[in-house]
């Protein structure tokens, strides 16, 4: 039987089309994609409600059998991809690597069935012959077509050079094991992989996303999230998808999502607590990662299109993304299609900029507020019956305490820590009453309304639930023997609670004139 045509509508695509699909878009050697799958497009159509009366699915069927096909999204007269503005790629779903002209021909021809009069497909990979034989056809059939380099893909092809594969892994190791001294001797660090043979799935998921709303990215919005959950939990019933978590101290630090899809690896999202920028958090698990894949390498590392230093570590190549205008010639729309164009090009970026000068004036905004609102001052006298009994050390900011206090305040290093307060005694107080913190006493006294010098705790950093912070600067103005004064922000209450807490738990060790020698900072745990 010789190829037939059709078109699909979301909910025509069964269980048994949905698992052939999977299988074309993970099967095609060194181009399987899994922006390609089914599991990617039902995801974004979860993410995105009310969308599927304008999605087609033009295919090509062998024997009931599909052998390839192409999701395309209407918005009004314009035809594109159905993951359009949620993947940075798209690609022709076929059956095999080297593309057959007569199935793409037909392709093409039912996508004109379908009402395609105006196309456009941003991100087609120049690595994959299947773009190229995707133009023929479309020029073939008619289409007006032109074609861009817009962007760079970023892919290591492993089986070119396993020699220089491996290479960048040793040098990515040797960069983390600095980053590792940093948390080691501390904290306990370890490794839990979720899905694929890990420990359930949901769980791991739950975690990468508390991880997502306190990393840069912040919270996502309910739509992505869906679109996230529905894709991993259709990843892992293909045996696709690894998520891994890595804890420091017991917390949270950071989160990866990656998937393999035969040859391909496919590095998904890493998510990172930016409060523990400081530790490198990101970086050792990305290692931790790299390393664990290299076990059984790929033919091929797909990082997705974008640039960081996760990526720059492992020598990428960068094959050109295009973009693929194809219009039929003629007719009314021919006339208004410049206009068109040229709004396509332009005002996505205005909306943009505009968006980002939005959120900049709303963030400046609550920033002033937040700067307006009077702290609270409480002056401390020293003395017996002061009520702050405990005992008070003075310490040496050393760097290992300097970037604990970079975790408390979300700095990105020790250095910003001294910068800021490069003259101010830091104590280190246990209460007998229980609770114990960090204070921060102003290098310089400040004069107070009588005009006497007063010195100033500007912070105090509790360590445990229930501390009494007002106890704390008691406890210190008895050290130094003077009256302080506490400042709190306003609306703070005196007594801490979990959530006040800082990121990372206290260590004893960061007072230790020596570290101890911490576990192995690679360890994982797997079910």
């Amino acid at each position: 039987m010789g190829l037939q045509g059709v078109t699909w509508r979301p909910d025509d695509v069964d269980p048994t089309i949905a698992a052939q699909w999977d299988q074309m878009a993970s099967g095609r050697g060194t181009q399987a994609d899994v922006l390609s799958s089914h599991a990617w497009f039902r995801a974004v159509l979860d993410g995105r409600l009310g969308a599927d009366p304008h999605v087609a699915i033009p295919a090509v069927l062998r024997d009931d059998v599909p052998v390839g096909l192409l999701p395309l999204r209407r918005k009004g007269w314009l035809w594109t991809a159905a993951h359009d503005d949620h993947g940075p790629r798209v690609r022709p779903v076929l059956d095999s690597t080297a593309p057959e002209a007569e199935t793409l021909g037909m392709l093409v021809d039912q996508m004109g069935q379908a009402g395609v009069r105006e196309l456009v497909l941003r991100g087609l990979p120049t690595r994959d012959p299947a773009t190229t034989a995707l133009v023929a056809a479309l020029r073939e059939a008619g289409f007006d077509t032109e074609v861009r380099e817009k962007r760079t893909d970023n892919v290591v092809v492993v089986t070119d050079d396993t020699e220089a594969y491996e290479r960048s892994l040793r040098k990515l190791a040797t960069s983390c094991r600095s980053r590792e001294r940093r948390v080691s001797p501390f904290w306990d660090m370890e490794v839990t992989t979720y899905g694929n043979d890990g420990k359930p799935l949901d769980e791991g998921v739950a975690l990468f996303e508390a991880i997502s709303a306190e990393s840069w990215k912040g919270a996502r919005r309910v739509a992505a999230r869906r679109t996230r959950q529905t894709l991993l939990a259709r990843a892992d019933e293909r045996g696709w998808v690894s998520l891994v978590i890595l804890t420091i101290g017991g917390r949270p630090a950071a989160g990866n999502v990656y998937f393999r899809l035969g040859e391909v690896f496919c590095g998904w999202n890493t998510v990172y607590d930016q409060r523990m920028a400081v530790l490198s958090p990101g970086h050792i698990l990305h290692n931790h990662v790299q390393q664990t894949v290299h076990l059984d390498p790929p033919g091929l590392m797909d990082l997705l299109p974008g640039n960081n230093a996760f990526k720059d570590t492992l020598k990428v190549q960068q094959p050109a993304l295009l973009d693929v205008e194809a219009r039929r010639p003629g007719g009314l729309r021919s006339a208004s299609h410049p206009a068109r164009r040229w709004a396509r090009h332009h005002l996505p970026h205005a909306q943009y900029r505009a968006q980002m000068r939005l959120v900049q004036l709303r963030n400046g905004l609550r920033r002033r507020r937040a700067s307006a609102a009077p702290d609270q001052r409480l002056r401390i006298t020293p003395g017996p019956g002061a009520g702050g009994e405990g005992t008070v050390a003075e310490i040496e900011p050393t760097v290992a305490l300097q970037r604990y206090v970079a975790v408390v305040h979300g700095l990105p290093s020790a250095t910003a820590v001294t910068s800021r307060w490069p003259d101010d005694r830091w104590f280190h107080v246990d209460l007998e009453a229980g609770g114990s913190a960090l204070a921060r006493l102003a290098a310089a006294a400040a004069p107070d309304e009588a005009g006497a010098a007063t010195a100033a705790i500007l912070e105090v950093v509790p360590l445990e639930a229930g501390t009494h912070l007002r106890k704390v600067a008691e406890a210190v103005a008895t050290q130094v023997g003077e009256t302080v004064e506490l400042v709190l922000p306003r609306g703070a209450s005196e007594v801490a609670s979990e959530d006040d807490l800082p990121a990372l738990p206290w260590s004893p060790q960061l007072l230790a004139e020596g570290p101890r020698p911490g576990p192995d900072p690679t360890s994982s745990s797997r079910r």
